[in-house]
């Protein structure tokens, strides 16, 4: 099988789930949508492996943690999608800057910033259309969604950066963890956090039938659209397949927000342009 067949499935199966997730977070809080998700996509997830290994996985610890964190990161994605799909999974993309940061820091990769070659060039210009782009959303909207504007600042902010972390965290595990077993820690670490999370804020468990089965599907196409991801990257280059996923993601659960969800209703011509700004910004660091 060619990586562009798993490739083009996961491309459909995430953007069901932005919807899935959007139609969630509407009906009810967003950690406790993400938390029967999350339960749901183990519940698919281990039966898979084990009729496909013939054996129970490896539980590593270290990926539990690594779920945990993006618990965190990914929570904040939910919150933030309550108020926007559509710019939400624009600047949830700017997460790569947070592992070129780091390499630049740690791994000695100042390259990466050199604005005399292409690498540095489009790096420091992706950052100067995030910002433009930020700027021209932000100062777009009436004045009575400001408070709920800078609530989404925070938000995807705290997204980028703890997604980013744990992304730069994650590679150190790539060569000796199997991909597969490692979503499975991860989703373990993850529902842990999030059953503490939503406990300490003392929020009821218990959802309608109708959501409910929103859930239920939208743990299958989390697990569908990740082991799609994982079936690309086996058969394919990485170098590739990441900024193919991402960027046409990208674009397409935006297109979802802006007209499934109407947001383009609510869009001025200022913000639209600086959602466009953002998806050009994010294209460069992908490439």
């Amino acid at each position: 099988m060619t990586w562009q067949v798993p490739l083009f499935f996961n491309i459909i199966f995430a953007t069901i789930r932005g919807f899935l997730d959007k139609k969630l977070v509407d009906r009810i809080d967003p950690l406790v949508a993400f938390f029967y998700g999350v339960f749901w996509e183990i519940v698919f997830l281990i039966p898979f492996y084990i009729l496909r290994h013939s054996s129970f996985p490896t539980i590593y610890p270290e990926m539990m943690l690594l779920g945990g964190l993006f618990a965190f990161a990914i929570g904040s994605y939910y919150f933030a999608i309550k108020i926007n799909l559509s710019q939400s999974v624009i600047f949830s993309s700017y997460y790569l800057l947070i592992p070129i940061f780091l390499a630049a820091i740690f791994l000695s990769e100042w390259k990466l910033f050199d604005p005399q070659i292409w690498t540095g060039q489009k790096t420091i210009t992706g950052v100067i259309l995030a910002l433009f782009s930020l700027w021209m959303i932000l100062s777009g909207g009436p004045k009575k969604e400001e408070k709920m504007e800078r609530m989404w600042v925070i938000l995807i902010t705290v997204n980028i950066i703890l997604n980013g972390i744990g992304t730069f965290w994650g590679k150190a595990f790539l060569e000796t963890h199997g991909p597969l077993e490692s979503l499975i820690s991860q989703a373990l670490g993850g529902f842990l956090t999030l059953y503490i999370m939503n406990i300490v804020r003392r929020m009821k468990f218990s959802v309608s039938h109708p959501t409910q089965i929103l859930a239920v599907f939208d743990g299958l196409f989390m697990m569908l659209s990740v082991t799609f991801y994982y079936a690309a990257i086996k058969n394919g280059p990485l170098i590739v397949v990441l900024p193919t996923q991402t960027i046409a993601v990208t674009i397409t659960v935006a297109l979802v927000g802006l007209f499934l969800f109407k947001e383009a209703q609510m869009m001025t011509k200022k913000k639209f342009i600086g959602m466009i700004v953002g998806i050009i910004g994010v294209v460069l660091l992908m490439i």
